[in-house]
């Protein structure tokens, strides 16, 4: 059925339109309550205000950088901090374009800032205001700087090598001085991504000082050094060498390890643990059919030039039927590099020592006396000649073991030596 205009009006009761106009009172009420402190001295005119604003740090003081873009009435700018207890005023000079606006705050107390940037003309008329936070750095932050380590020193035909420990990443550069041979103070630059330095005729006896720059975040302004550290060297004389610092270095040709038991891993050779299975630590095993000779390495941590070293047997302890039996190592060479091949060759490397060990009683493979047993247990020590090369790099080579199997085992190994370090 079709309704005619008539019938379609509708008829809209008196209390009705009453609630409506009141919920439009209650809404205009409140809009007018949002805008009241704009117009509470009369209707007021806002300027275009600060664009594009950025806060870069800096020692001790801070930049803000904006743009006044729109506007050609803005005439200056307050910028405030501090709760707007404290103020700047910058002239602004407008053009026809974007003109771009820099303050330099200095003498700023060290920590963190809350920025208000407004704008203003002639007038009197001014912006809403742009808020940025900022830091400023002090003696506090370069209290907590460090220099960067130093991992190890070489002294090689007048040159001294020096390692330099994984930089932070706000590290910049370095700064290096040292005198050389002909009295010469040589002022170095040492770029953060440098692992290596050499000091080329260096005196050994004078040491070297450095220090370290960093810049605190990216946008700084601001390069921050730290403390010169005076550096004095001292050789470290036939000492056992820390275990923290040795780790495997595994190459192609290697020995595999043996998958018969968890935890087998060639750091059980230093973890000084005598006791146990391999998931105590206390022993580490090749696969069987390794054959003979073969071989596996490890990282000293440093270079040195070694001048003894100690093996312990597995069952030194609780398995005394295993010494100077099965696959403990009877016979076998120590070699050592400073720059081993990658393929797993023996290109490279110097065969350092040849070890042979030592049964105190004689007795038959399978039996042992009161004597092996404690002999075993005090560890059998190995020399170095004098005239062996420096290492950092250490591979055991495997010719012959008790029971002549084609793997071997072996509990613990120390090394001691000499080294050129950093004086504490």
């Amino acid at each position: 059925m079709m309704l005619n205009k008539r019938q379609y009006k509708m008829k809209i009761p008196i209390w009705v339109l009453l609630i409506m106009l009141g919920a439009g009172l209650v809404a205009c009420s409140k809009m007018d309550s949002t805008y009241e402190e704009f117009i509470r001295d009369g209707e007021r005119i806002y300027i275009g205000r600060a664009d594009s604003v950025t806060v870069q740090s800096g020692f001790k003081r801070i930049q803000l950088s904006w743009l006044a873009i729109s506007d050609p009435k803005v005439s200056g700018a307050t910028v405030y901090w501090n709760n707007r207890t404290l103020s700047k005023e910058v002239e602004i000079k407008k053009t026809q374009g974007v003109d771009s606006l820099k303050l330099l705050l200095t003498e700023m107390p060290e920590g963190d800032y809350a920025f208000e940037i407004v704008t203003h003309d002639k007038n009197g008329n001014f912006s809403m205001p742009v808020s940025v936070i900022g830091k400023v750095y002090g003696d506090q932050y370069i209290s907590s700087l460090s220099n960067r380590t130093i991992e190890e020193v070489v002294l090689e035909k007048q040159q001294l090598k020096i390692v330099w420990g994984k930089p932070e990443a706000s590290l910049v550069s370095g700064q290096l001085k040292y005198t050389d041979l002909t009295g010469i103070l040589r002022d170095m630059h040492v770029p953060a991504d440098q692992n290596i330095t050499v000091l080329d005729n260096y005196k050994s006896d004078v040491g070297f000082e450095y220090q370290d720059l960093y810049r605190p975040d990216v946008a700084s302004i601001d390069i921050i050094p730290t403390a010169v550290k005076k550096v004095k060297l001292r050789l470290n004389e036939n000492i056992q060498l820390d275990r923290n610092r040795f780790k495997a270095y595994p190459l192609p040709l290697d020995a595999p390890a043996w998958t018969g038991a968890t935890g087998n891993l060639l750091s059980n050779l230093w973890s000084g643990i005598l006791v146990g299975a391999t998931t105590d630590r206390a022993w580490y095993r090749t696969a069987n059919g390794s054959g003979i000779p073969h071989h596996f390495q490890l990282d000293l941590g440093r270079t040195v030039q070694l001048t003894s070293l100690k093996m312990w047997q597995r069952g030194t302890i609780s398995e005394t039927t295993l010494l100077f039996a099965n696959g403990n190592l009877r016979n076998f060479e120590i070699w050592g590099s400073e720059n081993p091949s990658p393929t797993g060759s023996y290109e490279g490397w110097t065969k350092l020592v040849e070890c042979k060990a030592v049964k105190p009683s004689g007795l038959p493979v399978g039996q042992v006396s009161q004597k092996d047993i404690e002999y075993a247990q005090a560890g059998e020590g190995y020399t170095f000649p004098a005239s062996a090369v420096k290492a950092r790099y250490v591979r055991i080579k495997v010719l012959e073991t008790w029971a002549k199997t084609d793997y071997m085992f072996l509990s613990e190994i120390t090394f001691r030596g000499s080294y050129l370090g950093v004086a504490e």
